[in-house]
């Protein structure tokens, strides 16, 4: 996983330094308007133009298909379940 510079969730405030790029290979950065989550509470976040953090909105999701809108809510579902295996 690419590391990223070191941010906080805006939700849980957990620091977060590292993104996935779903489709791309390992070395692949994030990119402004993609989306990430917080593995920690499951949050949806959005970067920015400037690599920043902050929580998407239906603005930021309106760009993606019904398809990828269901496999973002199923992941959160799976870092919400797994989240509470862990505690």
């Amino acid at each position: 996983m690419p590391k990223v510079r070191m941010q906080f969730c805006p939700e849980c405030r957990r620091g977060l330094d590292g993104a996935k790029v779903l489709g791309e290979d390992d070395s692949a950065t994030p990119g402004p308007g993609d989306i990430t989550l917080c593995l920690y509470c499951a949050t949806v976040l959005s970067f920015d133009k400037d690599g920043t953090l902050r929580r998407a909105t239906k603005r930021d999701l309106k760009k993606f298909d019904r398809e990828q809108k269901q496999l973002i809510a199923r992941a959160v579902v799976l870092l919400k379940t797994q989240h509470w295996k862990r505690e």
